[in-house]
């Protein structure tokens, strides 16, 4: 790889939850481009997809089934979001400071992006697990059709955290 250079700010935004066996490695590649005193900036998702109230078990164990299917056979990183301030941590870096928020925060009636954005989620990643579906009764299509009532009911609650850790490289 080219020298890119060193730089004073690295901003990391959803990058290390499409990398859960490598993300240690990606941000000691960033370190080294990061000047002495320069500050890293790591932003990702937490409990990715997996914060729904109230839904039916048989729902959230097929959830859990699909999202462990994608962790372990594509490299995703459910919990990306709690492990960013050990990676600066282990790498010596100083005045580390964590913020949480709220990615998605969905409750009452469901606006139209939300609903897109969700129910695409399901559609497209379905079809590519099907043996996921074998044990929930109607298979991925009934799935399909029952979490989109279930999201589109304005008592159903989601919401997946967002958290930011920030830190300086050490000088030396």
């Amino acid at each position: 790889m080219a020298d890119l250079g060193e730089f004073d700010f690295i901003w990391v935004r959803f990058v290390l939850e499409y990398f859960r066996d490598g993300a240690v490695d990606i941000i000691k590649n960033l370190t080294r481009n990061l000047k002495p005193d320069g500050w890293l900036c790591l932003l990702d998702l937490d409990y990715n997809c997996l914060n729904h109230w109230e839904l039916p078990l048989d729902m959230e164990t097929t959830l859990i089934k699909l999202m462990k299917h994608i962790e372990v056979h594509h490299n995703f990183d459910l919990y990306a979001g709690r492990k960013l301030y050990a990676y600066l941590y282990d790498l010596n870096f100083r005045e580390i400071n964590m913020h949480l928020m709220a990615h998605h925060l969905i409750y009452g009636e469901l606006n139209e992006i939300d609903s897109f954005n969700w129910m695409k989620k399901i559609k497209v990643v379905s079809p590519k697990v099907l043996s996921i579906f074998e044990d929930y009764p109607g298979g991925s299509e009934a799935y399909y059709t029952n979490f989109t009532n279930f999201f589109r009911n304005p008592r159903r609650f989601t919401y997946t955290p967002l958290i930011m850790c920030k830190g300086k490289k050490p000088s030396s």
